[in-house]
């Protein structure tokens, strides 16, 4: 996937009110994963079986893609509760040695963490 589309995609994840199978989807293709027919191939052993992980509404999806992609990564999520957004940090060396994270936002702490995810990528 090419960094415009990667960036495309994090609007989209940034711009949606939900998360959905789309978005999914489109994450799992953009981290590295294989789409089958709505499965997506496993890592270990490259065999189709597990259903593409809901990236875009479970706050733990989001965590184990992090652990996957960026291994040893920090990161925080919270409200602004000025606008009800999310805004959610990510980064390797933000949390011990004062360097600069991906930020983004999003409607909810997964949206938010997984565009922050794609954005430390590009």
């Amino acid at each position: 996937m090419s960094d415009h589309s990667i960036t495309s995609l994090i609007e989209k994840l940034e711009g949606a009110e939900v998360g959905s199978r789309e978005l999914n989807e489109a994450v799992a293709l953009a981290t590295g994963s294989t789409i089958k027919d709505g499965w997506s191939e496993t890592y270990a052993n490259g065999v189709w079986g597990g259903s593409v992980k809901d990236y875009t509404t479970s706050l733990d999806a989001a965590l184990a893609l992090a652990d996957r992609v960026l291994p040893g990564c920090g990161w925080s999520v919270h409200m602004d509760d000025r606008v009800g957004w999310y805004l959610a940090d990510i980064g390797k060396d933000h949390f011990l040695f004062g360097g600069e994270p991906s930020r983004s936002i999003g409607r909810t702490p997964a949206l938010a963490l997984t565009a922050a995810i794609l954005k430390a990528r590009v």
